[in-house]
Protein backbone atom coordinates (compact mmCIF):
# COMPACT_ATOMS: atom_id res chain seq x y z
CA UNK A 1 0.00 0.00 0.00
CA UNK A 2 1.45 3.37 -0.98
CA UNK A 3 1.01 6.36 1.88
CA UNK A 4 -1.24 9.25 0.92
CA UNK A 5 0.04 13.14 1.12
CA UNK A 6 -1.70 13.79 4.28
CA UNK A 7 -3.16 10.55 5.41
CA UNK A 8 -1.46 9.48 8.74
CA UNK A 9 -0.72 5.66 8.70
CA UNK A 10 -2.95 5.13 12.33
CA UNK A 11 -6.25 3.30 12.59
CA UNK A 12 -8.52 6.21 10.80
CA UNK A 13 -10.99 8.12 13.11
CA UNK A 14 -8.88 7.14 16.42
CA UNK A 15 -8.76 10.26 18.21
CA UNK A 16 -5.37 11.33 19.91
CA UNK A 17 -5.65 10.55 23.43
CA UNK A 18 -5.53 13.94 25.21
CA UNK A 19 -2.48 14.74 27.20
CA UNK A 20 -2.37 14.06 30.37
CA UNK A 21 -5.79 12.17 29.80
CA UNK A 22 -6.35 8.61 28.11
CA UNK A 23 -9.42 9.86 26.47
CA UNK A 24 -11.10 6.85 27.13
CA UNK A 25 -14.56 7.94 27.02
CA UNK A 26 -14.31 8.23 23.08
CA UNK A 27 -13.97 4.77 22.73
CA UNK A 28 -17.53 4.75 23.55
CA UNK A 29 -18.43 7.01 21.24
CA UNK A 30 -20.69 5.64 17.98
CA UNK A 31 -19.29 6.16 14.93
CA UNK A 32 -22.05 7.59 13.37
CA UNK A 33 -22.35 11.32 14.78
CA UNK A 34 -23.99 13.21 12.24
CA UNK A 35 -24.79 16.34 14.72
CA UNK A 36 -21.08 16.25 15.38
CA UNK A 37 -19.02 15.31 18.76
CA UNK A 38 -17.74 17.47 21.68
CA UNK A 39 -15.28 16.19 24.10
CA UNK A 40 -13.87 17.76 27.22
CA UNK A 41 -11.49 16.96 29.51
CA UNK A 42 -13.55 18.01 32.52
CA UNK A 43 -10.97 17.89 35.53
CA UNK A 44 -8.66 20.45 33.44
CA UNK A 45 -10.94 22.83 32.51
CA UNK A 46 -12.63 22.75 36.25
CA UNK A 47 -9.41 23.33 37.78
CA UNK A 48 -10.76 27.06 37.87
CA UNK A 49 -13.40 26.63 40.36
CA UNK A 50 -16.28 26.40 38.04
CA UNK A 51 -17.33 23.53 40.05
CA UNK A 52 -20.52 24.93 41.75
CA UNK A 53 -21.86 25.78 37.94
CA UNK A 54 -21.51 22.25 37.24
CA UNK A 55 -22.79 21.08 40.38
CA UNK A 56 -26.15 22.91 39.42
CA UNK A 57 -26.15 21.61 35.61
CA UNK A 58 -25.79 17.71 36.95
CA UNK A 59 -28.62 18.24 39.38
CA UNK A 60 -30.46 19.86 37.12
CA UNK A 61 -30.28 16.92 34.50
CA UNK A 62 -30.78 14.39 37.05
CA UNK A 63 -34.25 16.05 38.53
CA UNK A 64 -34.97 18.04 35.78
CA UNK A 65 -35.79 19.98 38.44
CA UNK A 66 -35.31 24.59 38.12
CA UNK A 67 -35.99 24.07 41.81
CA UNK A 68 -32.75 25.58 43.29
CA UNK A 69 -33.92 23.82 46.81
CA UNK A 70 -34.42 20.16 44.47
CA UNK A 71 -30.90 20.84 43.49
CA UNK A 72 -29.43 20.85 46.85
CA UNK A 73 -31.45 17.73 47.60
CA UNK A 74 -29.96 16.13 44.85
CA UNK A 75 -26.30 17.10 45.04
CA UNK A 76 -26.85 16.18 49.25
CA UNK A 77 -28.10 12.69 47.95
CA UNK A 78 -25.21 11.89 45.54
CA UNK A 79 -22.57 13.54 48.11
CA UNK A 80 -24.12 11.43 50.94
CA UNK A 81 -23.84 8.17 48.34
CA UNK A 82 -19.97 8.95 47.94
CA UNK A 83 -19.98 10.66 44.53
CA UNK A 84 -19.12 14.43 44.53
CA UNK A 85 -20.89 15.37 41.76
CA UNK A 86 -18.09 17.40 40.37
CA UNK A 87 -14.64 16.03 41.13
CA UNK A 88 -15.70 12.61 40.30
CA UNK A 89 -16.49 13.62 36.61
CA UNK A 90 -13.36 13.17 34.63
CA UNK A 91 -14.11 13.42 30.88
CA UNK A 92 -17.60 14.00 29.10
CA UNK A 93 -18.02 13.42 25.59
CA UNK A 94 -20.75 13.64 23.42
CA UNK A 95 -22.28 12.20 20.37
CA UNK A 96 -25.22 14.14 19.14
CA UNK A 97 -26.71 12.56 16.15
CA UNK A 98 -29.99 13.66 14.34
CA UNK A 99 -31.85 9.91 15.80
CA UNK A 100 -32.00 11.08 19.38
CA UNK A 101 -31.87 7.19 19.57
CA UNK A 102 -28.16 7.58 18.53
CA UNK A 103 -26.99 9.96 20.72
CA UNK A 104 -24.65 9.21 23.28
CA UNK A 105 -23.33 10.91 26.40
CA UNK A 106 -20.28 9.40 27.60
CA UNK A 107 -18.13 10.13 31.15
CA UNK A 108 -15.33 8.86 32.68
CA UNK A 109 -15.89 8.98 36.59
CA UNK A 110 -14.28 8.39 39.37
CA UNK A 111 -17.55 6.84 42.09
CA UNK A 112 -14.98 4.63 43.49
CA UNK A 113 -15.96 5.96 47.05
CA UNK A 114 -19.10 4.89 46.63
CA UNK A 115 -20.46 1.06 47.31
CA UNK A 116 -23.41 1.18 44.67
CA UNK A 117 -22.68 3.71 42.04
CA UNK A 118 -25.84 2.90 40.04
CA UNK A 119 -27.82 2.87 43.25
CA UNK A 120 -26.60 6.33 45.00
CA UNK A 121 -27.86 7.66 41.31
CA UNK A 122 -30.52 6.14 41.23
CA UNK A 123 -31.91 7.95 44.37
CA UNK A 124 -30.59 11.09 43.08
CA UNK A 125 -32.85 11.09 39.93
CA UNK A 126 -35.94 10.21 42.48
CA UNK A 127 -34.70 12.61 44.94
CA UNK A 128 -35.02 14.82 41.72
CA UNK A 129 -37.77 13.55 39.71
CA UNK A 130 -39.69 12.73 42.39
CA UNK A 131 -39.79 9.00 40.39
CA UNK A 132 -37.68 6.12 41.00
CA UNK A 133 -36.22 4.84 37.61
CA UNK A 134 -36.21 1.17 36.39
CA UNK A 135 -32.97 -0.39 37.64
CA UNK A 136 -31.34 -3.68 36.19
CA UNK A 137 -27.85 -4.98 37.20
CA UNK A 138 -25.47 -6.41 34.34
CA UNK A 139 -22.00 -7.67 35.92
CA UNK A 140 -20.58 -4.03 36.99
CA UNK A 141 -22.92 -2.14 35.35
CA UNK A 142 -26.25 -0.77 36.19
CA UNK A 143 -28.85 0.33 34.20
CA UNK A 144 -31.38 2.82 34.84
CA UNK A 145 -34.10 4.28 32.94
CA UNK A 146 -36.15 6.74 34.09
CA UNK A 147 -39.70 7.75 33.72
CA UNK A 148 -38.96 9.82 30.69
CA UNK A 149 -37.56 7.12 29.46
CA UNK A 150 -34.05 8.23 29.50
CA UNK A 151 -31.06 5.23 29.96
CA UNK A 152 -28.23 5.68 32.24
CA UNK A 153 -25.93 2.79 32.28
CA UNK A 154 -23.22 3.55 35.86
CA UNK A 155 -20.37 1.59 37.19
CA UNK A 156 -17.42 3.00 39.42
CA UNK A 157 -15.48 4.65 36.39
CA UNK A 158 -18.11 5.03 33.77
CA UNK A 159 -21.39 6.58 33.34
CA UNK A 160 -23.41 6.32 29.51
CA UNK A 161 -26.70 8.44 28.94
CA UNK A 162 -28.94 8.64 26.12
CA UNK A 163 -32.21 7.42 25.10
CA UNK A 164 -31.76 4.03 23.75
CA UNK A 165 -30.54 1.34 25.72
CA UNK A 166 -29.21 -1.22 22.82
CA UNK A 167 -27.24 1.90 21.53
CA UNK A 168 -25.74 2.72 25.15
CA UNK A 169 -24.94 -1.41 25.84
CA UNK A 170 -22.92 -1.08 22.02
CA UNK A 171 -21.13 1.85 23.21
CA UNK A 172 -20.15 0.73 26.90
CA UNK A 173 -18.66 -2.29 24.63
CA UNK A 174 -16.47 0.12 22.95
Amino acid sequence: GTAVAGKTPEKAGDPAPAAGGGADVLKHMPKDCDEGRVYANVGKLLGGGSAGALETLMAKNMGGSKDAKKSEEVIKVLKDGGIDPVNSLKELAVCANKDKKKTVVAASVDFSKAEKPGDVIAKAIETGSGKAPKKEEAGDVTWLTTADNSVIGVSKTKLLAGDDKATLEAAWKG
